[in-house]
């Protein structure tokens, strides 16, 4: 009743104030939730070790509005975005073709990662009619998870929760040339994949190389994220695309493309740093070798080599490691 009670409030003040308020909200969570505020910290000072102090608090500090605001952002986009209007709402960038994709249903993957507002690219699909599904992590609060899902299928999205049969149901909608949507950048425990990420070798699952390679799929990575301005307009970009035929001759496949989405994912949070989630912990897990204080093994460091946008430099640096 408290949250419904909030969002009718919302809805009296306008998407303006909201977000207005927001950034005010966003402010004081920055104040005080030190464990958090730290972690971002360390991250934004590790992931750009030639800022000052002031430049990381700055980035940080937005990070935290971003946030807030982006449940302002779900709320109102319902309301005021619909398939009649969506196109005032919305920058495009799609040098790459990711349209076409659609267009021709083509079964695909697309990323992106906890970046903007990740909720709103398979919106905008949706309202322009393409078939499109959506990984989720449920809430733990039952009633606010249900009211989201009613957003999230608002249009149609298929939406598909993470313990509610989702290998299968990511199987089936690929088959039925749906597009499946993922963010991308968790943690992948133990056994996920290490690749570069800031520098720094960031365990990634293996569900999108896995399903690629498997299904011969392309690879669509991208982002959204709200113009500043307190009002809903959205650019939505594609910043890569990772066809079968890049992967065909790799010596492992599974590696290149999780390294390459990686990569894409960090190319659009270097320009836009103040629209991700520094606060969450992307590099908690750590391969063996740093666990273990030995040396990188020698077949990883091939596999680096062999990809295109690694040098030996960064080589060097992600051996180092770090306790970020």
């Amino acid at each position: 009743m408290a949250f419904r009670a909030a969002v009718g409030l919302s809805y009296l003040l306008g998407v303006r104030v909201c977000l207005l308020i927001a950034a005010g909200v966003g402010r004081v969570l920055f104040l005080f939730d030190r464990r958090h505020r730290r972690r971002a910290l360390d991250h934004v000072r590790f992931a750009f070790p030639h800022w000052d102090d002031g430049r990381v608090t700055r980035v940080a500090r937005r990070s935290y509005q971003r946030l807030a605001q982006l449940a302002v952002e779900m709320l109102f986009m319902p309301r005021l975005i619909r398939a009649e209007n969506y196109e005032a709402h919305l920058v495009r960038i799609d040098e790459l073709g990711a349209l076409e994709l659609f267009r021709a249903r083509e079964p695909m993957l697309l990323l992106t990662g906890h970046f903007g507002n990740w909720e709103a690219i398979p919106y905008f699909f949706s309202l322009e009619g393409h078939a499109i599904a959506a990984t989720v992590r449920p809430l733990d609060n039952v009633l606010i998870n249900d009211w989201l899902l009613g957003i999230r299928r608002t249009h149609g999205v298929n939406v598909i929760e993470k313990w509610d049969r989702a290998e299968s149901r990511i199987v089936e909608a690929l088959e039925n040339r749906e597009a499946v949507g993922f963010v991308a950048d968790q943690n992948g425990g133990d056994r996920g994949v290490f690749v570069p990420f800031f520098g720094r070798l960031a365990s990634t699952p293996k569900t999108v190389g896995l399903l690629a390679v498997g299904m011969k799929l392309p690879v669509v990575c991208g982002y959204a994220r709200r113009l500043d301005g307190y009002r809903l307009k959205f650019e939505i970009a594609t910043v890569d695309i990772i066809r079968p035929q890049d992967w065909a001759e790799r010596p492992d496949p599974l590696f290149y493309i999780t390294a390459r989405y990686v990569a894409a994912i960090e190319r659009f949070v270097r320009e836009h740093p103040e629209d991700y989630l520094w606060m969450h912990r992307r590099w908690k897990s750590r391969p063996r070798f740093e666990r273990e204080g030995t040396p990188m093994p020698a077949s990883l460091k091939q596999k680096l080599r062999d990809l295109p946008w690694v040098d030996e430099p960064l080589i060097a640096r992600l051996e180092r490691g770090s306790s970020a």
